[in-house]
């Protein structure tokens, strides 16, 4: 392969990707994804290959249009600057403090816990499940 065809194939590949993103989950019927590239599908289905066996996307055949033809999907999409702007790091008195090996750290950080809990769809966490929270509980018992 010549060096002019791998810069295509890579050009190719990087439409593919911005092409999957705008799509989303839904993906793209193979065939459209053809039209809206402008390629060959000899060519795309190269890149294709090579794309999935790089595990950056997935193929799933379906019927359409009386015909069988693969769905591209991508396997990750990118992330949007939405899934961090609540984090409670960027409005932390602590922040030029916190690092994991001090007092104020990330490892022990109740807001962070619990921010990050709420991301992974998991119950709000209580105060004495943070690491800090359950010495300071086994610190009490010792006292009483």
């Amino acid at each position: 392969m010549g060096c002019n065809d791998t810069r295509k194939n890579n050009s190719i590949e990087q439409a593919t990707i911005r092409v999957l993103a705008e799509k989303g989950e839904e993906g793209i019927l193979q065939p459209e994804l053809w039209r809206k590239l402008r390629v060959e599908s000899k060519q795309g289905l190269r890149v294709l290959q090579k794309m999935e066996k790089r595990c950056f996307i997935r193929r799933e055949k379906e019927l359409h249009d009386g015909r069988w033809v693969y769905r591209i999907y991508p396997k990750r999409l990118p992330q949007q600057i939405t899934s961090i702007v609540d984090c409670p790091c960027f409005m932390c008195e602590e922040s030029s403090r916190c690092d994991e090996t001090c007092v104020t750290s990330p490892i022990s950080c109740k807001k962070l816990t619990e921010w990050l809990m709420n991301l992974a769809g998991q119950p709000d966490v209580t105060s004495e499940t943070t690491p800090q929270a359950k010495t300071h509980a086994s610190k009490k018992k010792k006292l009483k």
